[in-house]
C-alpha cells in the first residue's frame, strides 16, 4: 500500500505535480481552512476519499492506472501552489520574522519560477522515452516469427490483454498463468510444465517476467529430460533499471511412447488378452437390439436405428442419455480402415464433447504392455486419451490411471504403446479394463494387450 501511495500514484501523476500537490495541501491547511471553510474542506475530502478508494481498489485490481483520475485534483493543487506561493512564502518569511530588501521582488518573481519549473519538469517527463518501453511488441513479434502463430500459449495474467491483442489471439484462447505482479512466476511456469510432459507432438510458449528469481533454463525447470525440451527463445528488459525482464520460452515434449507409422499394420500379434481391439467383431443379435432399445427409451435419435450403423462387439459405447442432444459418432468404419475390414471411428462432433469406448472385461493382476494404432481424422488436431480403470468390488470403488495422453494430426497414422503398471496399484485395484478417450475425431485400429513377463 505504500509504495502505491507514494510511488506508483507520484509515476502517473507525474512527480512534479505529485511534490506540488503535497506542498500546496500542506500550506492550504494553514492558508484557506479559515477563508472558505465549505468549499476547502469538501474539495480537501473529495480528494482524500479518491485517494483511498484507489489504494483500496489497488488491493483487488493490482492495476496502478487506476489511479489516472487523480491528474485532474493534481493539475488544481498544482495550479494554486503556482498562483499562491507568493502568498505562502510571505506567510513563512513572517512566520520565521524575516525581512530584508529583496523579499517583494523575491515574492513576485515566485510564482513565475514555480510555474516555470513545473512546466520544465512536466516537459522532461513527457519527452523522456523509455528504450525499453516496447518490449511486448518485441517478444510477440519474436513468437510470431518462430511459431508462425501456432502452439499453445501461456501468459502472466496481468498480461494476457496486451500479448493477446499482438498476437492476434482472443483472451480465451490462451491460458492465463495465475502470476500477479508481484509474485514470482518462476515455481507455476515450471509446475505448469510438468503437467504438460505427457503431451507430445506440440509446442508450448510461456510469456512470463522474471524478476531476479532463478534463471530459467534447462537444468533449473527440474522436470524429466527424457519428456521434452526447454529453451528461452527471446529476453527483453522491461524498463531503463533492468531489474526485471520478460521472456519467451519454448517447451517442445518428447514422448517415446508414440511414432508415426508409414508402413503397414501388423495382423494381430500372439498373447493378446483382449481379442475384441481388432474391431471386426461386430455387433448383432440380442445385445444389439437390447442396446437399441435403451437409446430409444433414452431418446437418443441419432442411435435409435442401428440398422445403417455398426457397432464393435465388447466394447461399452459412451452415448447415453447424457449427451443425447449431440451424441458422439462412434462406428465402425470400412472406408479406408486401418487394417482388417474394419476400424472404430470415434468422433466427439464438438471440441467442448468427448467420444469414449471401454473394454467390457477386465485383465486381472497381470503387467501388460497396450499397442494402439490411430489416425487423426478430420481438419483439427485430435487429443486421445488412454486411461486404466480399475475396480474394487468389496469397496465398490472404481481408480482411473491416465496411461497417455497423444495429440494426433490430421490425416497421419500413430502406434501408441505403454505398460499399465498394475502390480504398482493399490491392493484390491490390481485389475483394469482400458477407456479411451477422444477430443476430436480419429480412427482406432489393433488395440493389444501383451503380459509382461
Amino acid at each position: 500500500m505504500w509504495k502505491y501511495l507514494f510511488s506508483s500514484i507520484p509515476e502517473i501523476v507525474f512527480e512534479a505535480f505529485a511534490v506540488c500537490t503535497l506542498i500546496w495541501a500542506v500550506f492550504s491547511i494553514f492558508l484557506l481552512r479559515k477563508r472558505n471553510k465549505v468549499l476547502f474542506w469538501l474539495f480537501a475530502g473529495t480528494v482524500f476519499c479518491m485517494i483511498l478508494w484507489r489504494i483500496s481498489l489497488h488491493s483487488v485490481m493490482l492495476s496502478s492506472r487506476y489511479a489516472a483520475i487523480l491528474i485532474y485534483p493534481a493539475a488544481v493543487f498544482s495550479g494554486c501552489l503556482s498562483m499562491k506561493s507568493k502568498l505562502i512564502f510571505r506567510w513563512i518569511f513572517r512566520k520565521l520574522k524575516l525581512d530584508f530588501l529583496c523579499l517583494r521582488l523575491i515574492c513576485r518573481l515566485l510564482p513565475v519560477v514555480v510555474f516555470t519549473g513545473l512546466m520544465i519538469a512536466c516537459t522532461a517527463k513527457s519527452l523522456r522515452v523509455n528504450s525499453q518501453g516496447d518490449f511486448i511488441r518485441k517478444i510477440c513479434r519474436k513468437y510470431l516469427r518462430i511459431s508462425g502463430g501456432k502452439g499453445h500459449v501461456y501468459v502472466t495474467a496481468y498480461e494476457v490483454s496486451r500479448i493477446s491483442w499482438h498476437i492476434k489471439r482472443r483472451n480465451k484462447d490462451i491460458c492465463h498463468l495465475p502470476i500477479y505482479r508481484k509474485e514470482s512466476g518462476f515455481s507455476e511456469v515450471r509446475k505448469k510444465v510438468t503437467l504438460l510432459k505427457n503431451i507430445p507432438g506440440d509446442h508450448y510458449f510461456f510469456f512470463y517476467v522474471r524478476k531476479g528469481e532463478t534463471e530459467p533454463n534447462a537444468a533449473s525447470m527440474n522436470f524429466d529430460k527424457t519428456s521434452g525440451t526447454w529453451e528461452v527463445l527471446a529476453r527483453y528488459y522491461t524498463s531503463r533499471r533492468k531489474n526485471k525482464e520478460i521472456i519467451l520460452a519454448r517447451y517442445r515434449s518428447i514422448c517415446p511412447n508414440i511414432e508415426e507409422w508409414n508402413g503397414k499394420i501388423p495382423e494381430e500379434v500372439k498373447g493378446n488378452l483382449y481379442k475384441a481391439g481388432n474391431f471386426e467383431t461386430v455387433l448383432q443379435g440380442s445385445p444389439l437390439k437390447q442396446l437399441e432399445k435403451y437409446y430409444k427409451e433414452n431418446n437418443v435419435v441419432t442411435y435409435t436405428d442401428l440398422s445403417r450403423k455398426k457397432l464393435p462387439a465388447n466394447w461399452q459405447l459412451g452415448i447415453g442419455e447424457w449427451n443425447r442432444n449431440n451424441p458422439p459418432d462412434i462406428r465402425l468404419l470400412e472406408t479406408a480402415p486401418l487394417a482388417g475390414k474394419y476400424s472404430l471411428l470415434l468422433d466427439s462432433r464438438t471440441p467442448d464433447s468427448v467420444a469414449s469406448c471401454i473394454m467390457k472385461s477386465y485383465i486381472h493382476g497381470k503387467v501388460c504392455e497396450y499397442t494402439l494404432f490411430a489416425r487423426g481424422e478430420g481438419q483439427q488436431e485430435t487429443l486421445l486419451s488412454i486411461m486404466a480403470v480399475s475396480m474394487n468390488q468389496k469397496e465398490k470403488k472404481a481408480k482411473t490411471t491416465v496411461i497417455g495422453r497423444f495429440l494426433l494430426s490430421p490425416g497421419k497414422v500413430y502406434r501408441m504403446r505403454g505398460i499399465i503398471p498394475v502390480n504398482r496399484y493399490p491392493e484390491g485395484f490390481r485389475n483394469f479394463c482400458i477407456q479411451i478417450y477422444v477430443k476430436g475425431s480419429a480412427s482406432l485400429d489393433q488395440f493389444t494387450l501383451i503380459p509382461v513377463k
